[in-house]
């Protein structure tokens, strides 16, 4: 089973937007077609509008928790076009047979709702459990973590989402294996020599290991870059490991590469880029 991971920066009014996801989906349908991907794990497709965007890239089963409508103040940010709600989306080649959802309880500071965001993006883990022919059941889980900010790093923020997430994959039923991953604004220091913001040795080197005590990544993407500094979409001159897929007992996680890094996507003013800020992560699951 090959998992796929992507933030695909859906933010509005962030740089060549239409033209980035229509280079994403061409990119998804294409590799779906050749076999090489079976389920995909969306984050930041934010907008009600760009819900099924992606719904026709050839895998036939989706989990999509998102109530975007259920929240009073999308009525009124609708007509504007930025109506949203956790922005996770599951793809699957194969049929979802239960989808459950954990909101994270802590997000960002009220104060900074028209700063970072972080309040109204309803941060949260997307559970859906598949049928595979190779596997039996297994569960995938999609996540999005709240971000680090050069002026508030969220760091305690991100440990309480971190500790509900290992809850929520502890209530799923035991004997299932799990696949875990997504954007989880925080990881390895990726020996660049500039230090990562991501990296919070408290959270990655302390916290992680205890929490998810028996999950594994690909030993060929642990300290992988998955987010660019300096290049076309921020400023930001480091380097980061924030994407990841992570396997439960049972589970090895193999051949795992970054895919869509390359410059595909006319940004205009003569300059080309990735299709996100964050790159595809891309895994092999198969049984140990």
């Amino acid at each position: 089973m090959n998992v796929l991971t992507l933030n695909l920066w859906g933010v509005p009014g962030t740089r060549a937007r239409r033209a980035r996801f229509a280079a994403a989906r061409a990119a998804l349908s294409e590799s779906v077609a050749a076999g090489a991907v079976d389920v995909v794990l969306l984050q930041e497709l934010w907008m009600a509008p760009d819900r099924g965007l992606f719904d026709g890239c050839g895998l036939g089963h989706e989990a999509d928790a998102d109530r975007i409508w259920s929240r009073p103040q999308n009525w009124l940010t609708a007509p504007f076009g930025i109506a949203h709600d956790s922005g996770l989306k599951i793809l699957s080649r194969y049929p979802v047979t239960e989808v459950r959802r954990r909101l994270y309880s802590l997000r960002g500071r009220i104060d900074r709702l028209f700063k970072d965001a972080e309040v109204s993006a309803r941060k949260s883990a997307l559970a859906a459990r598949l049928e595979t022919p190779h596997l039996g059941p297994v569960w995938v889980v999609d996540t999005h973590l709240i971000a680090n900010h050069p002026d508030e790093p969220y760091v305690a923020r991100r440990a309480s989402q971190l500790r509900e997430l290992a809850a929520f994959l502890a209530e799923l039923p035991a004997g299932e294996p799990i696949v875990f991953g997504g954007d989880l604004n925080v990881g390895p220091d990726v020996g660049t020599g500039t230090a990562s913001p991501g990296y919070v040795p408290e959270l990655w080197d302390e916290l992680f290991p205890r929490l998810f005590a028996g999950y594994r990544e690909a030993e060929e993407i642990a300290t992988a870059v998955t987010f660019r500094g300096g290049g076309p979409y921020n400023p930001c001159p480091a380097d980061e490991s924030l994407d990841h897929i992570f396997v439960g007992p049972g589970l090895l996680a193999r051949e795992g590469r970054i895919v869509l890094s390359e410059a595909a996507v006319d940004l205009g003013a003569g300059e080309r880029g990735p299709i996100s800020d964050h790159y595809g992560v891309l895994v092999q699951v198969a049984r140990a």
